[in-house]
């Protein structure tokens, strides 16, 4: 999975929270996603997501947490400093759009620390919120590399 799928469970969320009818249009969005330049398996792969998380509640190691998205988590002073305004307004979309819950967003936020001492972008964020979501791995169990810039040629078999 990658941070295009996202992409598109982003957009079909976004869709669903403003209509009143989830399931309206299903077909009309598939052919509007298509012309955008997404593939098919990518379109399945985002509407398979939704509607096993949509069907399915997970299991949650912070069950203190309120279940609806009606308050925001306050950052530290540091995670403030290191996100830009674009970077934590895509994880706060996310949540607010029921993308990810609490503890995902925690996740979320743990593994961006891990990034190192510059700012975080809304690339970042996305590449991030895709491995949590869809629970990305290398294929050495490794977490996905969180550099966009790197060069992985070397990297080869």
């Amino acid at each position: 999975m990658d941070s295009r799928i996202l992409e598109i469970v982003f957009y079909l969320m976004d869709h669903f929270q403003e209509s009143d009818d989830q399931l309206s249009g299903i077909s009309e969005f598939s052919s509007d996603l298509q012309s955008i330049g997404y593939s098919e398996e990518e379109i399945s792969t985002a509407y398979n997501w939704i509607l096993d998380h949509l069907a399915t509640p997970g299991e949650s190691l912070y069950s203190a947490f309120p279940d609806c998205a009606g308050a925001n988590r306050i950052l530290t002073d540091l995670e403030r400093a290191r996100l830009t305004p674009g970077a934590y307004g895509f994880l706060l979309r996310l949540f607010n759009l029921g993308v990810i819950d609490a503890e995902r967003q925690e996740m979320i936020l743990d593994r961006l620390g891990l990034i190192g001492p510059s700012l975080i972008t809304a690339e970042q964020v996305k590449l991030v919120a895709s491995a949590v979501i869809f629970n990305e791995r290398g294929e050495s169990g490794q977490a996905l590399s969180l550099d966009t810039e790197a060069d992985f040629s070397t990297q080869v078999n």
